[in-house]
């Protein structure tokens, strides 16, 4: 049965009547194309080969693409996109997954398995990796400030939370103090405004946009649901899927104003990993290209599987 060996997320579910439905783990485990995509969604490939990957990841100077490998287990590779040649940069004896780059493109920052997800930072150049934060909680990093100095990540207690903490080491502190789950978090290009996700009372991912700082107002990107936010355009523009729905939305730095949503395009996502917990695609600063993670289509595939009356058929299987 498939399961996330980041959350523990199960591929089945059981209705009370007794019929049970399940997906195969070899389902979960598809390879899967990494490619271009303008903003209609027309497609480019970008990688040689397709594979079982996950959470590509553009270096800021736009040579290198990180993207997490799942097979044989989970590891981070780069791509020099000028040479187009793969490197493996972690050899964990845990997982390792989910890289956010530093802003010189010199090293990133990913989760690690120690056996939490604590976060480490490693230079692409094969140096020692450091250590940027532990605790006794999961925690994902997704943004760097601007100026290298601060990492938002989401830490995983009763809820997600969002969290900012020292790149070299410190005190970590929460963004805001509320009851609902908050992750995704991003810094614009500037450092003055973060957009994240957070759930409502009905479980529906918002897009949100906040000042950085002590008492910074928020507002609402997203109309009818939204998640995986990126800034695109120097801060002038947010990306954002809803499903497999790709919008952009206008916004103005100076004034923390939104522009109503723009419909892009549409494209399965097989890019994430611990469900909506990471982000399972790329944009370009400029917005004009996505990097996208496509899943291989196959006449055979048998994505779901049902079981009548397992409940009754579990007394006579598990026995006392």
């Amino acid at each position: 049965v498939a399961w996330s060996p980041t959350n523990g997320l199960g591929g089945f579910a059981v209705a009370d009547n007794g019929t049970l439905v399940y997906i195969k783990g070899s389902e979960w485990r598809v390879q899967r194309r990494v490619v271009w995509a303008d903003r209609a969604g027309t497609e480019q490939p970008l990688l040689p080969d397709a594979g079982q990957w996950a959470e590509p990841r553009l270096s800021p100077d736009g040579r290198w693409l990180a993207i997490t490998r799942l097979d044989p287990d989970w590891q981070i590779f780069l791509f020099d996109l000028t040479r187009r040649v793969f490197s493996q940069l972690t050899r964990s004896a845990g997982v390792s997954f989910n890289p956010i780059w530093m802003p010189d493109s010199r090293s990133v920052i990913h989760s690690v398995e120690t056996p939490v997800y604590d976060l480490v930072r490693a230079p692409i150049d094969g140096s020692t990796a450091g250590s940027v934060m532990t605790s006794p909680y999961d925690k994902m990093a997704t943004s760097i400030s601007p100026d290298g100095k601060t990492v938002v990540y989401h830490e995983t207690r009763d809820r997600d939370r969002l969290v900012s903490a020292p790149v070299a080491g410190g005190a970590a502190t929460p963004i805001e103090d509320r009851p609902t789950s908050q992750r995704n978090g991003a810094f614009s290009p500037d450092g003055r405004w973060l957009t994240f996700v957070e759930l409502g009372a009905d479980q529906r991912p918002q897009v949100f946009v906040r000042a950085v700082g002590v008492g910074g107002g928020r507002r609402q990107v997203s109309a009818n649901g939204g998640d995986q936010p990126r800034w695109t355009r120097g801060g002038r523009e947010l990306i954002y899927r809803n499903g497999d729905a790709f919008y952009s939305a206008s916004f103005n730095s100076s004034s923390g104003e939104v522009g109503a949503p723009v419909f892009l395009f549409r494209r399965a996502d097989a890019g994430r990993l611990g469900g909506n917990r990471t982000i399972g695609y790329d944009v370009t600063p400029d917005g004009s290209r996505f990097v996208l993670v496509i899943p291989v289509e196959r006449s055979e595939a048998q994505p779901m599987i049902v079981v009548l009356n397992w409940l009754a058929e579990l007394p006579v299987k598990v026995k006392p």
